[in-house]
């Protein structure tokens, strides 16, 4: 299973907190360095990384990754609540204005006019029920967490 992870995502996310010197020899950190830089297709590659790691080691990178992937699909679960009868338009524009972005970052980001984006916020307001007056980062900021407990709480509930 860790290979396929290693194959197929970043390992700098998962490996981030287990870089520590002072807890592990040399030739563990530089393999754990250098499973982070991997490429996708350098299977062979991570494998050999992967012998040079202790049991323990491989134990945190698979717990880790693990749960990385779990809270990923949390998200991204918690997310099509959030948007659900957004087109993909709307779904772009909403993540900038979650990331804090302004209005002309927005338009530069996605080559769109501001009038554009202007339009395709009412309509977000619109369909999310909201009054135009509302903060709209400040609304998909609460709905988004709502819907992340949500899904938390769904999920524990089928386990």
């Amino acid at each position: 299973m860790m290979l396929v992870y290693v194959a197929v995502y970043n390992m700098s996310i998962v490996t981030k907190g287990l870089r520590q010197p002072k807890r592990m020899a040399r030739v563990e950190n530089k393999a754990l360095n250098m499973l982070a830089d991997l490429k996708d297709n350098e299977l062979e590659a991570a494998e050999s990384l992967m012998k040079r790691l202790t049991p323990d080691v491989r134990e945190k990178i698979i717990t880790h990754a693990s749960e990385h992937l779990f809270n990923e699909e949390l998200n991204r679960v918690a997310w099509d609540q959030v948007c659900d009868g957004l087109t993909f338009s709307e779904k772009e524009i909403c993540k900038q204005i979650l990331q804090g972005r302004t209005l002309k970052e927005i338009c530069a980001k996605l080559n769109k006019s501001e009038s554009n984006i202007t339009s395709q916020r009412c309509h977000i307001r619109k369909k999310l029920n909201m009054d135009r007056r509302d903060d709209l980062r400040r609304t998909l900021e609460v709905r988004f967490y709502d819907a992340q407990k949500q899904v938390k709480k769904s999920g524990a509930e089928r386990s």
